[in-house]
């Protein structure tokens, strides 16, 4: 099976530069203060408010990389019925 790679940093950097409010939770979270333990993955929350989750659908194209023949978009109910 091969891995993804995946620009954890870059992501990062893209919620910041578009102003995209949210919080670092699960296993990176707790390497951040000081866990032992390793993780390969990133949870984000997004701040719930309707202008930070439009940034964010904003930012949906930079963020995701569809998997071959799918296409992936986000879902008014999985976004809290805010979305345009």
């Amino acid at each position: 099976m091969r891995r993804s790679t995946v620009d954890l940093e870059g992501l990062l950097r893209v919620l910041c530069g578009r102003e995209i409010a949210s919080v670092i939770v699960g296993g990176a979270a707790a390497v951040l203060h000081g866990a032992p333990t390793t993780t390969q993955d990133l949870d984000i929350v997004p701040e719930q408010s309707e202008a930070n989750l439009d940034r964010l659908l904003e930012a949906h194209g930079t963020l995701v990389r569809d998997p071959p023949g799918r296409r992936l978009e986000p879902s008014p109910v999985t976004l809290g019925g805010l979305t345009k």
